[in-house]
């Protein structure tokens, strides 16, 4: 077990820094020059360019400038923000609860009501209820994050006025009675892909031979759908599952800006409109660290789950 997860954590580590270089990169991509950037619209004089470009390390070569980067990274230093005058991680910092709360809140729906609606539609093929779920699954996998965001803030923020329209609240329950309707705008589309997801896996299960004996036996269904039937059914539950709490983290920067959320998705846009880069930087690093910290959980589960795929993982 400890050499599948040394493997699968080399391999995430290779991921990042591969994913760090190009977003290091892509600022020297940008319209403009890294100076005029960093200047954040400053009047520019020959002494202050020189100052920037020996504070920022702009005359060594690229490879040099990418290892001062990483290292500030590495120890939490991720720049200065010229909106904000201060220093990245303080900006980052002071946003990224809104985010957790929002994602979890998310993962929490989608991960419970896709699991529910799927395994209920694989039980009951060819019968009502799936004909009903199947069809509602269709509608929400054709709905976007950002649509679904604006139609639940017409309807049940400023028609019906049952949810808050802006803003997290006080904490605790106020927090989560502002946070459910950009949970729910996160969650609608992927809840329709788990639902999908697990009910061609219970129905694949379902019709395997090993179940009868296990009816056989005595055992009732609930305990032969839960102690049985989904728990063999959960690994390709648990690759869907992982990538839509990934899309969660990702997909607030829209739900957020929407909903007025002072998260890192609504930082982001501000970041990119302000062309403030060590921002976006930072917050897309983070979104990529957390979609590839999400896959390595994913990977090592499976391990757990299903011993073959460790076992396999190791003989490669």
């Amino acid at each position: 077990m400890l050499r599948y997860v040394v493997k699968r954590a080399a391999a995430a580590v290779g991921l990042l820094l591969a994913a760090s270089l190009v977003l290091f990169l892509l600022e020297h991509l940008a319209p403009g020059n890294v100076e005029s950037v960093l200047l954040g619209g400053r009047p520019s004089t020959p002494g202050l360019l020189a100052t920037i470009r020996e504070q920022y390390h702009l005359n060594s070569p690229l490879y040099e400038q990418y290892g001062y980067w990483l290292g500030g990274v590495l120890h939490a230093d991720l720049g200065e923000s010229i909106t904000y005058k201060t220093s990245v991680s303080s900006v980052v910092g002071s946003r990224i609860t809104v985010t957790l709360e929002l994602a979890l809140y998310g993962a929490v729906i989608t991960i419970v009501a896709g699991v529910a609606l799927g395994a209920i539609a694989a039980i009951r093929q060819g019968h009502l209820a799936d004909s009903v779920i199947s069809g509602v699954v269709l509608v929400l996998a054709s709905i976007s994050s950002y649509v679904s965001g604006i139609v639940l803030l017409v309807v049940f923020g400023v028609t019906l006025g049952w949810f808050p329209i802006l803003g997290t609240g006080s904490g605790g329950g106020d927090r989560l009675y502002h946070l459910t309707l950009p949970a729910l705008a996160l969650s609608l589309s992927l809840i329709a892909l788990i639902a999908r997801t697990t009910r061609a896996s219970v129905a694949r299960v379902l019709a395997m031979e090993f179940v009868e004996t296990v009816r056989a036996r005595g055992f009732s269904e609930r305990r032969v759908i839960i102690k049985h039937v989904l728990r063999s059914a959960l690994v390709p539950i648990l690759t869907v599952s992982g990538l839509a709490v990934g899309y969660l983290i990702s997909g607030a920067v829209l739900v957020e800006y929407t909903f007025g959320l002072n998260g890192l998705g609504s930082l982001l846009v501000q970041a990119v409109e302000a062309k403030d880069y060590a921002v976006v930087q930072a917050v897309t690093l983070l979104f990529t660290a957390a979609f590839i910290g999400l896959n390595l959980l994913v990977d090592l589960l499976y391990g757990v789950i299903d011993p073959r795929i460790r076992i396999s993982g190791q003989s490669q």
